[in-house]
């Protein structure tokens, strides 16, 4: 009788998700919750774990940023792009220097900073971001429908449970809400790093006076009002 030959199990999950497990685990998470929501296995993430593989991640040299720096930078481009404000290459490798500049240890650039070539083997790696064109809240405002702001309060209170702030939100002084009118003299719109697929890619515009003049008035939920700034 000819033996069955089972065809080799393909994994369900890549480096970036076992990476981004590893780093859950490092923060304070358990082994389990981590491997669930990441769907890693929970054998492959405690072998990583291991001085086996400490120095084993990948084939290929090691990169110029260590993985762990490299996955917090990932966590802090998507975070940026959700609240409003995605970052440009410059301010990522800007931001890469200035860790690299705290923490030397964490770092190997053949210069002593990032390059091109880095940042284009960085997105490469990443393929879950892209280079996009932000939309300029003022002309995305106009299309805005009502489900638009219920997505909007959902991420919102998604990102205050991410960051363990959400029983502020039960505070009626700590939920604020402000209304502004913006004069851009400078018009154009620069290219950011976002999700990819993502539908609208928002940017809430923050540059020198010169580029932008802007007047808010706030007031929270309790009734008191703030003076304009």
């Amino acid at each position: 009788m000819p033996k069955v030959v089972k065809p080799p199990r393909q994994k369900r999950y890549s480096e970036a998700d076992v990476n981004r497990c590893l780093h859950e685990i490092g923060q304070g998470a358990s082994v389990r919750s981590a491997c669930n929501r990441n769907q890693v296995p929970r054998s492959t993430t405690r072998f990583r774990m291991g001085q086996k593989c400490k120095n084993r991640g990948k084939t290929g040299p090691p990169t110029a940023l260590e993985a762990d720096a490299e996955q917090e930078l990932v966590v802090w481009i998507k975070k940026m792009a959700r609240k409003g404000f995605p970052v440009t290459k410059y301010r990522v490798m800007s931001r890469v220097l200035s860790y690299i500049e705290q923490n030397p240890e964490k770092g190997n650039f053949k210069t002593g900073k990032p390059s091109d070539s880095w940042f284009r083997s960085f997105m490469k790696r990443h393929k879950d971001l892209a280079i996009r064109k932000a939309e300029r809240v003022t002309s995305a405002s106009a299309n805005v429908v009502e489900q638009d702001l219920r997505n909007w309060f959902l991420e919102v209170h998604g990102m205050a449970v991410e960051d363990s702030i959400d029983h502020l939100l039960g505070k009626a002084k700590c939920v604020l809400n402000g209304d502004e009118s913006s004069f851009y003299l400078d018009p154009s719109a620069d290219k950011v790093i976002a999700l990819r697929g993502e539908r609208n890619v928002y940017r809430v515009d923050q540059g020198p006076a010169k580029k932008n003049i802007t007047v808010m008035f706030t007031c929270s939920a309790a009734g008191k009002m703030y003076p304009p700034w």
